[in-house]
């Protein structure tokens, strides 16, 4: 985590290697779409809840697939119906007002932000949503290249989101979070944390996230088309087993293409150079209850 790159900081004087060389910390963030309908419908559970196709909709978009805040906004939805079964209610307004532990998970995370993090956040909120070019215009006093990397890292991290090509906060509850609490997050743009130490993580978790992805899409197509080569000769029992297979992995590879295209080009060499600590970003996941509907 951002803390713990603290430590790397602590002991850089001494001879020894640095604390956290040659650990690989991961970005935890969002789960796919298939895990977050298995998570709201309960369906590890005996008596899974009823969800409509909407309703469902509505959950994902204003929790941004985020594992706890799906259980939260759940949690409040949740009609029992019986002693086991139940179902989701479609979400109102104040659904998706944040309760007092969630506010203070907020004001957490945000003070786990470097400067120029914090200053990026509070400009998207400011302008609830904005192109790359609004962004930069507003943080003038910084390198377009550099804002585009932290930007990346607050997406990987859950800070930001970037529906239909524009970035936004998040997620709906941070969103109101922040705009309840503008005026005094911006008196709070400060931060203890060393702003190049973080960006130095940022570049080598985006590195890392290259070498997975491309190696991830090249092993995406070659199972495509081993598939595709078994289906041209399968009876038709067979060739439909097949279809469904190769139906998840055309998914699969086109969220990994998404993903690739999103990642932020090389910076220039004067904004890239590391300190040699190769490990990447790891995100805070807020901890929740397993079922929501205990």
């Amino acid at each position: 985590t951002k803390l713990l790159s603290k430590l790397n900081e602590v002991n850089m004087d001494w001879s020894t290697s640095p604390f956290l060389f040659g650990f690989s910390l991961a970005n935890l963030w969002r789960l796919d779409p298939n895990a977050s309908l298995a998570l709201i419908a309960q369906q590890q559970s005996e008596c899974p809840v009823e969800v409509d196709s909407r309703i469902l909709d509505d959950i994902l978009v204003h929790t941004n697939r985020h594992p706890y805040l799906m259980q939260y906004l759940c949690q409040r939805l949740f009609v029992a119906e019986g002693v086991e079964a139940g179902c989701l209610r479609p979400p109102e307004e104040y659904d998706l007002n944040p309760d007092h532990l969630l506010a203070g998970f907020f004001q957490t995370d945000f003070q786990h932000l470097t400067t120029l993090e914090r200053r990026i956040l509070l400009t998207i909120s400011n302008l609830t949503v904005a192109t790359d070019e609004e962004v930069i215009s507003e943080l003038n006093d910084q390198p377009p290249d550099r804002i585009r990397m932290f930007m990346y890292a607050l997406d990987k991290l859950g800070y930001l989101r970037k529906p239909y090509g524009q970035w936004a906060v998040g997620n709906e509850f941070m969103r109101r979070w922040m705009q309840d609490n503008y005026q005094q997050l911006t008196n709070k743009l400060d931060s203890m944390l060393d702003e190049s130490n973080i960006e130095s993580l940022i570049k080598v978790g985006r590195e890392n996230e290259l070498q997975y992805l491309h190696t991830e899409i090249a092993r995406l197509q070659h199972s495509l088309h081993h598939l595709r080569g078994q289906r041209a000769t399968a009876d038709s029992q067979g060739g439909m087993e097949l279809a469904r297979e190769i139906q998840r992995l055309d998914e699969e590879l086109r969220i990994a293409r998404h993903e690739l295209n999103n990642i932020p080009q090389r910076a220039p060499a004067a904004l890239a150079s590391s300190n040699g600590y190769h490990h990447s970003e790891s995100a805070e996941i807020l901890r929740g209850p397993k079922y929501y509907g205990e």
